[in-house]
């Protein structure tokens, strides 16, 4: 099913309402919401998610569904992972005929079952799980404004972009994005970002974080995706065997990451035409590809998910042209599957 999302300033805010926030462990009372929008970001990106150097070793399994107009499921798969620092991980994605176990360690990233990275939507389970706010580094790019609005009997406090960062963007216009948050705590709740909207519920606080059992995103010109948390701890002992790659994996040959990695990275390539029939027809909007980027920075196998036909064509001219700088785990470049957007907008 394809959807069609409302402008940002119209959010879901069903989940929105009142409720306890349990302390799965032990944490200290998180601090109230600054008035300054960037601050509020900035503090948001250390309360949400699971992400920093200050935690201890954690399990996590989620599933996730894509959902058609009727409510039908139209696909399922699993992403499991464990953390316990930069260079020791393992994750495990299932979904369909798709297996895979992926192991980083120092000394590289291995994987068992299929070759090929796993698909975006995965992707979009591991940024809404565990770096549902931009990183504050980015938010100094944008300029912010604060936007109070009552919805029924919630109050709530939204951070919203005005200046598009340096992205590969046509036109100049206000972006929309909008962080949104409730009850007076930094927890997130909605957030909109183009043509992406994602609101959370069931929340709970997990070594000083808030994460969300439940998660809905809603993207243009795809199903819906739900998201539950099943299971989320801390893992009582570490050892490394528990991170070594099964016998017979092999060096991974490309990595899924969440696209935010990537936004200040491109190193060349051509920007993308605007095409005279759409400028005409002013026509205007967001072509999502997902693409793979090479060990060297390449890029290859790009094809568009979501966008106005017209404009498709235009992107993944462009993007088949770009570079960037490798990726890299344990100092080794690696190949990585991720999306990318290109926005077409048109001043005035």
């Amino acid at each position: 099913m394809k959807r069609t999302l409302a402008p940002a300033a119209v959010l879901c805010l069903a989940s929105l309402l009142p409720r306890s926030i349990p302390a799965q462990q032990t944490a200290s009372t998180p601090p109230s919401l600054p008035k300054d929008p960037v601050a509020l970001l900035q503090l948001a990106w250390q309360q949400n998610g699971l992400h920093g150097a200050d935690l201890q070793p954690w399990h996590v399994h989620a599933t996730w569904t894509d959902v058609d107009d009727k409510g039908q499921a139209t696909s399922t798969g699993t992403w499991e992972e464990w953390w316990a620092g930069e260079n020791k991980y393992k994750i495990r994605y299932i979904s369909g005929s798709f297996q895979q176990s992926l192991f980083v360690t120092d000394h590289g990233a291995f994987a068992t079952g299929s070759a090929d990275a796993p698909n975006w939507e995965f992707e979009l389970i591991q940024d809404a799980v565990i770096s549902p706010v931009p990183d504050p580094q980015r938010l100094l790019k944008s300029s912010w404004h604060e936007n109070r609005q009552k919805r029924g009997v919630v109050e709530i406090t939204c951070a919203r972009q005005f200046a598009l960062p340096p992205l590969p963007s046509l036109g100049a216009s206000d972006s929309g994005d909008q962080y949104c948050f409730a009850d007076e705590l930094p927890v997130l709740r909605v957030y909109v970002r183009d043509d992406e909207e994602i609101s959370t519920d069931s929340l709970i606080r997990f070594q000083g974080r808030y994460l969300a059992r439940k998660i809905r995103i809603l993207q243009a010109g795809l199903p819906e995706t739900d998201i539950a948390l099943d299971e989320i701890e801390r893992m009582p002992s570490v050892a490394d065997a528990d991170f070594a790659p099964s016998p017979g994996a092999m060096p991974a040959t490309a990595v899924l990451i969440p696209r935010s990695a990537f936004v200040d990275k491109r190193a060349s390539g051509k920007q993308p035409e605007y095409p005279d029939e759409a400028k005409a027809r002013r026509m205007s909007g967001i072509v999502l590809l997902e693409v793979t980027i090479r060990a060297d920075g390449s890029v290859t196998d790009v094809h568009a998910l979501t966008g106005p036909p017209l404009l498709q064509q235009s992107a993944v001219k462009a993007v088949s042209t770009w570079r960037y700088q490798p990726y890299q785990i344990a100092g080794t470049p690696v190949g990585v599957r991720t999306r990318i957007r290109i926005i077409y907008r048109l001043s005035g």
